[in-house]
């Protein structure tokens, strides 16, 4: 599933957001694998490259609030995300989203494998 909803994360097809959203929806409803940090992030990284960059910040909000709901901790990718989502969507009030995004990231400081991070 993971490498599938990678892909969608990748393309520029118009309906790659959705559809890795489906695929998403699909693997909750499974009983073998349930969604992961990577899987979920995927699908943000896809809402925010949509085309419909007026709604890509709201879905991608909304994996957000999934991912924090699941109880887990979000990653320099998920930000960078965010950041994509806001950035390209022109609202007025984005540059404050990505202003708080920007300085979650610096605040963390260190990615995953312990090294020093630089956004």
């Amino acid at each position: 599933y993971t490498a599938v909803l990678n892909c969608y994360a990748g393309s520029n097809k118009p309906d790659s957001a959705q559809r890795a959203e489906a695929l998403l929806r699909r693997m909750e409803s499974s009983e073998e694998i349930q969604p992961n940090l990577i899987s979920l992030t995927c699908v943000l990284i896809a809402w925010a490259r949509s085309d419909d960059v007026e709604k890509a910040p709201i879905h991608a909000e909304r994996i957000f609030q999934e991912i924090q709901d699941r109880g887990m901790e979000p990653d320099r990718f998920v930000f960078s995300g965010l950041i994509t989502a806001w950035g390209r969507c022109g609202n007025e009030d984005s540059i404050f989203k990505v202003e708080e995004y920007f300085q979650r990231v610096k605040d963390m400081g260190q990615d995953a494998a312990g090294s020093a991070f630089k956004p």
